[in-house]
C-alpha cells in the first residue's frame, strides 16, 4: 500500500486487555487488516482500549498481534481474523501502520483528519457497530457449507429424532446459481449553524433560515427498507433505500417525504435525536417486530440563488452527503445468508429458550432461494396455520386468540420449529406478515402458546444480534447501480 509523497508509515503498538477490541475492520481487501472504524465494547458503550490510544485512526492498517506478524507471514484477512478470535481471552499487543508526514526539523505536523492526502487511506464503507459481522466470511467457505447441505421439502424433510426440529443441517442442495408524509407538529428550534454553512454575503445580509420540517411515519413491523449514515455516528443520518424482500418498497420511501440526508429523531414518541449510532440501530432493533411511529428532521433545502450566482445554503446541522443508488447482489446473497442461518442453526434450545414454528410451504420456498438459486420467498406468513377468522381475531372484531392454530396439523409435513435466533434472522431478512408469531416451549403446535410478554423476553438478545447482522449482510451485498 503506497503512500502520497509526504507521508510515511509509523508502527503504533496498543496494549488491550482479554475481550471485545470495539474495531471495524474492513472486510473488502482480502491482503490487508484496514481499520473501518471503532464500536463500543459494551452496552454502557465504553471505548475500547485502541479507540482510547488517540492516534489510531480508520485507515491505519493492522500488521501484528503479540507474536504474530501479519505482514512477515503475509496473513490473508481470513487468517488474520482467526487469530483474533483465537486470542481473544489473553492480553494482547496490537501493532498498526499508520500514516503521517514526514518530519521536518522545524516543527513536528500531526496529520489532520481532512488532509486530502490521508482521505485515500481513510477506506471506510457503511457498516455497523457491532462485535459479531460478516468480515471473516469467505465465498469458499459458503460453497463448502452448500455443499455439505442435504436436499428437503416439506413432505420429506428430515427432522432430529429427538427434537424434530428444523435443521438447516438436513439440506443439501447445488452451489446457488447466479441470478441476475405528513408533517409533524412538533418543531423544535434548530440548532444555529456554522459560518462555514453561509457564503460570505450572507453573513452581512443573508435570507432568513426555512422552518425545520419534520414528516412522521407509520411504519407496519418488519424491515424498514432504508439505510444508515455509517460515517456519521452521532445521529442517525439516511443514506438512501433499498427494497423489502419481495421487491417492494420500504415504508420509509413509499411514504415520499424523507430523502436522503434526513435524520430519524423520535421513536415511538422518545427522542433520540442526541442518541450515537449504535444506540438507535439497538432501539429500532427492539422494536421491528412492532407497528413504530417514525419522525425524520427534514435536511434544509438551497435558497435562492446569491449574487455570486451560487444557491445560497441556509444554516443547517451537517451536510449530508450524497449516496449513489445502490442495487442487492442476489448471488452473493444467497450464499451469505445460507451460511449465516447454518452457523445458528441449532437442535436442542438453551433454558428460558422457546420454538418458533413456520409454514412448511414458506420454509420450502426460502430452501429453493437460499440453495437452489430461487425467487426470494417473501415475508414469513403463517395464514395455513391458524384457524379461519384470524384476522378479525388479530384486529379484536372477534373473541378468541389470534394465534388459534388450524386442526389437524403435522410437524415437518405442515410446519417446521426453530429457534430464536433463526427466527430473528429469518424475521429481519425477509420480513412477516401479520399473522402473530406461534411460540412454544413444546415442539407442538397445539401445545399451550406462550404468552406476548414471554416471547418479547426470550428475542430481547437475539433480536439485537439478529439486527446488527442482517444489517451488516445488506451492506456487503450492495451494489452500485451503473458501477
Amino acid at each position: 500500500m503506497e503512500l502520497d509523497e509526504g507521508y510515511e508509515w509509523r508502527v503504533v503498538e496498543v496494549d488491550v486487555p482479554p475481550g471485545p477490541l470495539g474495531i471495524l475492520l474492513d472486510g473488502k481487501s482480502a491482503s490487508l487488516a484496514l481499520l473501518e472504524g471503532f464500536a463500543p465494547i459494551n452496552a454502557e458503550g465504553d471505548k475500547g482500549a485502541v479507540e482510547l490510544q488517540g492516534e489510531i485512526a480508520p485507515g491505519a492498517v493492522l500488521i501484528g498481534v503479540s507474536q504474530y506478524d501479519f505482514e512477515k507471514d503475509e496473513m490473508s484477512f481470513i487468517e488474520v481474523g482467526k487469530v483474533l478470535r483465537e486470542t481473544s481471552h489473553l492480553q494482547r499487543i496490537l501493532r498498526f501502520k499508520i500514516a503521517v508526514p514526514i518530519e521536518v526539523e522545524e516543527e513536528e505536523n500531526q496529520p489532520e483528519d481532512d488532509d486530502p492526502a490521508l482521505a485515500t487511506l481513510s477506506l471506510r464503507s457503511p457498516g455497523n457497530n457491532s462485535n459479531h459481522s460478516f468480515h471473516e466470511i469467505d465465498e469458499s467457505e459458503v460453497d463448502a457449507a452448500i455443499g455439505a447441505i442435504k436436499s428437503v421439502s416439506p413432505s420429506s424433510a428430515s427432522i432430529d429424532s429427538a427434537t424434530k426440529s428444523w435443521s438447516a443441517k438436513d439440506l443439501r442442495s447445488p452451489r446457488p446459481e447466479s441470478a441476475s408524509g405528513s408533517l409533524s407538529p412538533k418543531q423544535p428550534t434548530a440548532s444555529p449553524g456554522s459560518p462555514r454553512s453561509v457564503t460570505d454575503n450572507q453573513l452581512e445580509e443573508g435570507p432568513v433560515p426555512e422552518p425545520v420540517k419534520f414528516v412522521t411515519i407509520e411504519a407496519p413491523p418488519g424491515s424498514l427498507g432504508m439505510t444508515l449514515d455509517a460515517n456519521v455516528m452521532d445521529c442517525a443520518v439516511v443514506a438512501g433505500f433499498v427494497p423489502l424482500a419481495d421487491g417492494s418498497k420500504g415504508p420509509v420511501e413509499e411514504n415520499g417525504g424523507v430523502v436522503p440526508g434526513s435524520v430519524l429523531t423520535e421513536i415511538n414518541g422518545k427522542d433520540v435525536s442526541t442518541m450515537p449510532l449504535g444506540e438507535i440501530y439497538t432501539e429500532l432493533g427492539n422494536t421491528v417486530g412492532e407497528a413504530r411511529t417514525l419522525v425524520f428532521r427534514l435536511p434544509p433545502p438551497p435558497g435562492p440563488p446569491g449574487p455570486n450566482g451560487l444557491p445560497t445554503v441556509a444554516p443547517i446541522v451537517r451536510k449530508p452527503s450524497v449516496r449513489p443508488t445502490f442495487v442487492e447482489d442476489l448471488t452473493k446473497r444467497r450464499s451469505m445468508e445460507l451460511k449465516l442461518v447454518m452457523k445458528y442453526d441449532a437442535t436442542k434450545l438453551s433454558r428460558r429458550e422457546c420454538w418458533f414454528l413456520i409454514d412448511a410451504q414458506w420454509m420450502s420456498k426460502w430452501i429453493a432461494f437460499a440453495a437452489r438459486g430461487g425467487p426470494l420467498p417473501g415475508p414469513i406468513t403463517n395464514e395455513n396455520l391458524l384457524a379461519e377468522g384470524w384476522e378479525a381475531r388479530v384486529d379484536g372484531e372477534a373473541p378468541g386468540r389470534p394465534d388459534e392454530p388450524r386442526q389437524g396439523l403435522e410437524i415437518t409435513k405442515d410446519y417446521r420449529a426453530v429457534p430464536p435466533m433463526i427466527w430473528c434472522l429469518l424475521l429481519q431478512l425477509h420480513g412477516a406478515g401479520r399473522t402473530p408469531p406461534l411460540a412454544r416451549f413444546e415442539l407442538d403446535l397445539y401445545a399451550e402458546p406462550m404468552r406476548e410478554t414471554e416471547i418479547t423476553a426470550v428475542l430481547v438478545e437475539p433480536r439485537l444480534k439478529a439486527t446488527t447482522l442482517v444489517q451488516d449482510l445488506r451492506e456487503r451485498c450492495r451494489v452500485q447501480l451503473g458501477g
